[in-house]
C-alpha cells in the first residue's frame, strides 16, 4: 500500500470514518467542559472543601497534641507548687515551734476560748449595768 492512495480495504475505511467522527465529538466534549462554568466551579469547590477538611483534621491533631502537652505541664507545675507549699508550711511550723512564743499563743483554740470568756464576761457586765431583769 502507498500513502498517497486511498485505502481499498472496506474495514480500514470504516475505522478511519469512526476515528474521524470521534475526533470532533471529543473536541466538542472538551469545549463543552471548558464552558461548563457551574460544573468547573463545583469541582473547584469540592477540591477546596477536601483541602479544608484535611487541614482541619491536621489542625485538630495538632491542637490535641498541644492540649495534652499543656495538661502534662500543668500537672507538673501543680506538683511543684504543692511541694513548695508543703515545704513552706513546714518551715513556718518549724519557725513557730523554735520561736520563744508562749504555748497559749501557739495554738488558736486557747485564744478562742479566752475570747469567748471575755465576751461572756462583757455580756454579764452589760446585763448587770442595765439593771438586770425587768419584770
Amino acid at each position: 500500500m502507498t500513502t498517497d492512495s486511498a485505502p481499498n480495504d472496506p474495514q480500514i475505511l470504516r475505522e478511519e470514518i469512526e476515528q474521524t467522527r470521534a475526533a470532533p465529538g471529543e473536541t466538542v466534549e472538551a469545549l463543552a467542559a471548558k464552558t461548563d462554568v457551574k460544573g468547573r466551579a463545583q469541582d473547584a469547590a469540592a477540591r477546596v472543601a477536601d483541602q479544608a477538611k484535611e487541614t482541619a483534621h491536621a489542625v485538630q491533631e495538632h491542637v490535641g497534641d498541644a492540649a495534652h502537652a499543656v495538661k502534662e505541664q500543668a500537672a507538673h507545675a501543680a506538683d511543684a507548687v504543692g511541694e513548695h507549699a508543703r515545704s513552706g508550711a513546714a518551715a513556718v511550723h518549724e519557725t513557730i515551734v523554735d520561736a520563744d512564743i508562749p504555748e497559749t499563743l501557739r495554738k488558736p483554740m486557747p485564744r478562742a476560748l479566752l475570747a469567748g470568756a471575755v465576751a461572756a464576761l462583757a455580756g454579764v457586765v452589760l446585763y448587770v449595768r442595765k439593771g438586770g431583769r425587768r419584770s
